[in-house]
């Protein structure tokens, strides 16, 4: 799928958005490691989905949809070694999960209708699941794009990006949430799409993966979000330079010198 129009687009298919032409925000981090990297990504055939990345996608439809369609659960023992159960495996056309996959995953989707502030923001009549928007990127020319898990619209036609994250037993808290921010750049993710959709909140709802499936929703202070987007400028910057001159670089290919890391030397485990 090409991508000939800018702006935002409802009931584009998954598959079709990712073949779509433009730069998103996973694939630019890649830019932190170097321009190789990046240009190795997007170059690099479409890998299959790990079985992780499939849970979360079916927990996704669980939370956003009330969908519990996209998979069978395994039966208690089964263990495909016997011709029956082989026979069973092979004849599924739906993901096989665990029975304590499918527990956790409604635990999750639970938790979150039941939180008022969460639930609010996710059910709310004014709003569309699975939205696409591309645009052109003012300062490098760069075709960019995005895919929110939820947009919604208030009563002044105000617009927020919601996006649901898994996380582990405890991990939702404001203290470890802080430090997955950073970690995983969700701060950049978080300009990134206040910038393509144009709107003017970002919430992530966060729910843990095991009971107590606790859920918490959090939006970014300012400074963290001009962090972000400072950081996806350099980003686009660099892939456009590099799409320009056609050299993408890994690492230095001088000889450089290193050093154990600081906090190991404070620490005196050098």
């Amino acid at each position: 799928m090409t991508t000939p129009f800018e702006g935002i687009k409802l009931g584009v298919p998954a598959k079709d958005y990712h073949a779509s032409e433009g730069v998103n925000h996973s694939n630019a981090k890649e830019m932190d490691i170097s321009p190789r990297h990046y240009l190795q990504k997007i170059t690099a055939p479409p890998e299959e989905p790990s079985d992780a990345q499939i849970i979360g996608t079916i927990t996704h439809s669980a939370i956003l949809e009330n969908d519990f369609s996209g998979f069978v659960i395994k039966p208690e023992g089964m263990t495909f070694t016997t011709k029956e159960s082989k026979a069973w495996r092979d004849s599924q056309t739906k993901q096989i999960i665990k029975q304590d996959e499918a527990s956790n995953i409604s635990g999750m989707a639970t938790a979150v209708k039941n939180h008022p502030l969460a639930s609010r923001i996710l059910f709310s009549e004014k709003g569309n699941n699975e939205v696409s928007c591309w645009k052109i990127h003012p300062t490098t020319g760069l075709l960019i794009k995005g895919r929110a898990d939820r947009v919604t619209t208030d009563n002044q036609e105000r617009t927020t990006i919601v996006d649901v994250k898994t996380c582990g037993r405890g991990e939702a808290s404001p203290g470890e949430f802080s430090r997955d921010l950073f970690k995983w750049k969700y701060h950049s993710q978080a300009a990134w799409y206040l910038d393509l959709f144009g709107a003017s909140y970002f919430v992530f709802v966060v729910v843990e993966k095991e009971a107590p499936f606790a859920v918490a929703c959090y939006n970014l202070d300012g400074p963290s979000l001009q962090l972000g987007r400072e950081l996806n400028e350099r980003r686009l910057a660099k892939i456009k330079e590099c799409a320009e001159s056609g050299k993408w670089p890994a690492y230095s290919e001088a000889l450089n010198q290193i050093n154990i890391p600081d906090w190991a030397i404070r620490k005196g485990n050098a």
